[in-house]
């Protein structure tokens, strides 16, 4: 039957095309006063949000390897000949760690394990390129290949609209990073390379994004682009218009909402690019 394609739910692909294309998302757990739910398949982004904007206190956790078992064992009931699994990068996240875990003790078919080295639709763009790759019938060795194309040349870049979530949600860290910045600017975070980096501090969401499109501007190639969102689909929107406006060589563009699991993190508001080059 193919190679199977499994991802976490941090790696953000699009619903229909992960749909048509097969691919699993391990849910990232979300805990909150009340209970625990898992992310995409308990809780949507606009529950999330509400509920932080009442004040509510919510933490994540990563799948656990016996969360990727149940999924590596289903694509073998599945009638799967084998099992390409890409997680976000190893350097943000345990959900890598989960994934190795599980497949140590999974023997009824091959198993890839793939850290995307991103985030997001960085990640979520690689696995969408893998899923791709299987569906035309490519092997283990060279869905991985497919992967590692992408992993190799994606880069990730969002604007965050307020710290006070970051702030809440004691990810001290990344606060830190933005210490001592004016009031009122809007946060800009580069993914490269398994790591985040500030890329900016523009005064306006606005602002940020000009700066977004000048980014996805260098370089040549045909452009894939995969623009996400905290529930902020208006500004997604606009931003997809100005890519296309400004910069010629667009094959692929798709909007996809912010993981829950990002969100718990940075609130509503957020709105990024992420991108490559083929």
């Amino acid at each position: 039957m193919g190679v199977k394609v499994i991802t976490d739910s941090t790696s953000v692909v699009p619903e229909p095309l992960g749909r048509d294309l097969a691919v699993t998302s391990v849910p990232v757990l979300l805990h909150f006063a009340d209970g625990s739910l898992r992310d995409g398949a308990d809780l949507d982004g606009d529950e999330l949000y509400r509920r932080l904007e009442r004040g509510e206190r919510v933490t994540t956790s990563s799948p656990s390897p016996g969360d990727f078992l149940a999924a590596l064992q289903g694509a073998a009931a599945d009638g799967y000949d084998a099992v390409f699994v890409t997680t976000v990068s190893s350097r943000l996240s345990a959900i890598h760690d989960a994934a190795r875990v599980a497949a140590a003790s999974f023997f009824d078919l091959p198993v890839t394990i793939f850290d995307s080295g991103s985030a997001v639709t960085g990640s979520g763009m690689v696995a969408l390129e893998a899923a791709r790759a299987a569906a035309d019938g490519a092997d283990l060795e060279e869905v991985a290949a497919a992967a590692a194309a992408v992993a190799g040349r994606v880069q990730v870049v969002g604007v965050v609209d307020t710290l006070r979530f970051l702030r809440r949600s004691g990810r001290v860290g990344v606060v830190k990073y933005w210490a001592g910045s004016a009031a009122g600017v809007k946060p800009m975070f580069r993914l490269n390379g398994g790591r985040v980096s500030r890329a900016g501090l523009p005064r306006t969401v606005s602002a940020g994004m000009d700066r977004l499109v000048r980014l996805v501007g260098h370089g040549e190639g045909d452009l894939h682009v995969g623009v996400f969102h905290a529930a902020a689909p208006e500004r997604a929107d606009e931003l997809v218009q100005r890519v296309i406006a400004a910069i010629p060589g667009v094959v692929e563009i798709f909007v996809s909402s912010f993981s829950s699991a990002m969100g718990a993190h940075t609130g509503p508001g957020v709105v990024g690019v992420g991108w490559w080059r083929s």
